[in-house]
């Protein structure tokens, strides 16, 4: 065809100049366009009968559509572009992908829900929570031993609380963000009638999960409307199940204190508890069995329904459960294995709930293997003249409960406790 014919014009108009994009050439709208070499320089591209690379300028002229068949009869080489999403394509792949956030924001919205009835009604702890308090409680822990304070740890409630509860929130938040902005046209301006920005949905779903309700973003039409619904149910079943997360613990941490000064001041320390039991004790050593089954069950059972508890620390020993738990299992082994005599009545039921709630401290803090601690020394007893065994004897009783106390000596190390502090407290 000639060049100054109508093929040349229709050529002119429809050369489109392409800005080289990085190390390659930006490609036309369409796939499969093919181009000829202009004039020599950088940049890439492929001959489709040969495969050979050919280098081209900064600034390509392209053939789109026709312009190729032409340059093709008149016998000019076509040259097809290294394929690369065009501006048009990376919008239409852009929508595409937002059409794909509701799948995100579901699994967000829906592992919440699993979350928050695992840790709140089920016995035991979510994944969710257990992967934000795990990494909060190894820093705070962290922080502690660098610096020397291990008072730091009495912060560990009110940050795991917290981390747990805005986790939860969040999540809740950002999932049902990404559902409605997923679809556009799913929430407008109640004013404007103009879509809503992704900040604007986010204030959006903000207030309908509080309940809220201010009515300066609408959902126009009736699918949307009905997630609204959902998602205002959702907000208050979060934000109710929140508070059943918090209120509970409030009341376990008061039962862990009472048994911490009930034993602290009962003692303290291990050898101190048998001895004052013993001789300065109207019930006995009853009062270490018995005495304290009710509590030691409450424990328990409020320890197997939050294990996450055991994440829990106090700043002083007096009140420290982490301290005076494994004091009163060393005593209960002490008397069940070096006293003489028939066993005291209650000791084996005392025991297993102490062995209980290590169980639990162990599926709390899975990572804290420690050996078992040197066995007690049982010289201050045999000074007060209780009827006790040999060393020998005793060593050989406490060899089967040697996964127990590793257990004890674990929890004593979870609360930056030495050892030593187990038989006495306040001298060592």
């Amino acid at each position: 065809m000639p060049a100054g014919g109508a093929g040349a014009a229709l050529m002119r108009e429809e050369w489109t100049t392409y800005e080289r994009a990085g190390p390659a050439i930006t490609q036309a709208p369409s796939l499969g366009q093919y181009g000829r070499e202009t004039q020599h320089g950088a940049g890439q591209c492929a001959d489709p009968h040969t495969g050979r690379k050919k280098q081209l300028p900064p600034r390509v002229r392209l053939a789109v559509g026709p312009v190729a068949a032409h340059l093709g009869r008149e016998g000019t080489r076509p040259f097809m572009c290294t394929p690369l999403a065009s501006a048009s394509g990376r919008a239409q792949c852009s929508v595409m992908l937002r059409h794909l956030l509701w799948i995100p924001g579901a699994i967000m919205v829906i592992a919440v829900l699993f979350d928050l009835l695992v840790t709140c009604i089920q016995s035991g702890e979510g994944r969710l929570s257990r992967a934000v308090q795990r990494p909060l409680y190894g820093l705070l822990g962290a922080a502690a031993r660098l610096t020397g304070r291990r008072t730091l740890l009495a912060w560990s409630a009110p940050l795991l609380i917290t981390g747990t509860l805005t986790a939860w929130i969040m999540l809740a938040w950002v999932g049902w963000t990404l559902v409605f902005w997923s679809q556009p046209g799913a929430l407008t301006g109640a004013d404007t009638g103009q879509n809503t920005t992704l900040i604007a949905t986010f204030y959006f779903v903000g207030y309908t999960l509080s309940t809220l309700g201010l009515g300066e973003i609408i959902a126009p039409q009736p699918f949307w409307r009905i997630l609204t619904d959902i998602a205002a149910i959702n907000g208050f079943f979060v934000l109710t199940f929140a508070i059943t997360f918090i209120v509970p613990m409030a009341q376990i941490r008061a039962d862990r204190r009472e048994l911490a000064l009930h034993l602290y001041r009962a003692g303290p320390g291990a050898q101190a508890l048998i001895l004052q039991a013993y001789t300065d004790h109207d019930r006995g050593l009853l009062s270490l069995t018995t005495d304290l089954h009710h509590l030691l069950n409450r424990l328990d059972a409020a320890h197997l329904n939050s294990p996450y508890v055991h994440r829990f620390h106090d700043r002083d020993h007096r009140d420290a459960l982490d301290l005076n738990l494994p004091a009163l299992g060393e005593a209960l082994l002490i008397l069940q294995g070096a006293l003489q005599g028939e066993p005291t009545p209650g000791l084996r039921r005392a025991l297993a709930c102490v062995d209980s709630l290590t169980r639990t401290f162990e599926r709390a803090q899975p990572h804290l293997t420690l050996p078992p601690p040197p066995p007690p020394d049982l010289t201050l007893l045999r000074a007060a003249g209780l009827p006790l065994v040999n060393d020998e004897a005793f060593h050989a009783f406490l060899r089967p409960h040697a996964a127990l106390r590793r257990r004890l000596h674990a929890m004593t190390a979870a609360g930056q406790w030495r050892w030593a502090q187990v038989a006495d407290p306040d001298g060592a």
